[in-house]
């Protein structure tokens, strides 16, 4: 999804076993830009470190701040920005045993509860097939 201020996102769940993937597009939040501006003026900021998933269904927009219905939240497992696109991607590795149910929204946050929630996502992923996955979730200029 394009928003109105040149960032885009989208968030990929590849079936570590079957090599399956899922693309789904992404709502940078109003909250990123704010957290964005706060670094740049030299305030200092929680990093972007957390993944939660729930299973509403509600439309996701700039505007929102936590997701419809959040179940489970764990830690990104590594990040990186590309120094000449300003890319931003963060990689989560989910076992078999975790979040087991279908995810229909996906966000992320600066703390393992609460915080800020700086993109979010509509998705429809069954994590109820006993596979491990990778998540990785990318945020880029338009």
């Amino acid at each position: 999804m394009k928003d109105n201020y040149g960032y885009v996102g989208k968030v990929t769940f590849e079936d570590l076993v079957t090599g399956k993937k899922k693309t789904f597009k992404n709502v940078v939040t109003n909250n990123f830009y704010v957290k964005a501006s706060r670094l740049i003026s030299g305030s200092s900021v929680n990093v972007i470190s957390y993944i939660a998933f729930g299973d509403s269904t509600s439309v996701p927009a700039v505007t929102d701040t936590v997701l419809g219905n959040e179940i489970y939240r764990t830690s990104i497992d590594s990040s990186s920005v590309d120094s000449t696109t300003g890319e931003i991607e963060f990689i989560i590795d989910i076992a078999s045993s975790e979040a087991v149910f279908i995810w229909k929204e996906v966000g992320l946050f600066d703390a393992s509860s609460s915080g800020v929630m700086t993109n979010r996502s509509s998705t429809t992923y069954d994590h109820t097939t006993g596979n491990d996955v990778r998540i990785t979730y990318t945020i880029s200029k338009v």
